[in-house]
């Protein structure tokens, strides 16, 4: 299963279960719509946490190789 971290606001944080094309995708869309949530999870926990993209955030996208 396909990992990625996501930095935003200096804090790490995971998706799981999607490429990365796919993510970008996602939020590309999100920020030509005007801004959006993004479900994310925080690192070693399981319920979604949930951060607002609007323009000007910063997100870093960071690709977890498979072991």
């Amino acid at each position: 299963m396909e990992r990625i971290e996501v930095t935003y606001g200096g804090r790490d944080y995971i998706v799981v279960g999607r490429k990365l094309s796919q993510l970008r995708d996602e939020i590309w869309a999100m920020m030509r719509g005007g801004g959006g949530w993004l479900p994310v999870r925080e690192p070693g926990e399981r319920s979604d946490v949930h951060l607002l993209l609007t323009r000007g955030a910063r997100i870093d996208l960071h690709p977890i190789p498979e072991s």
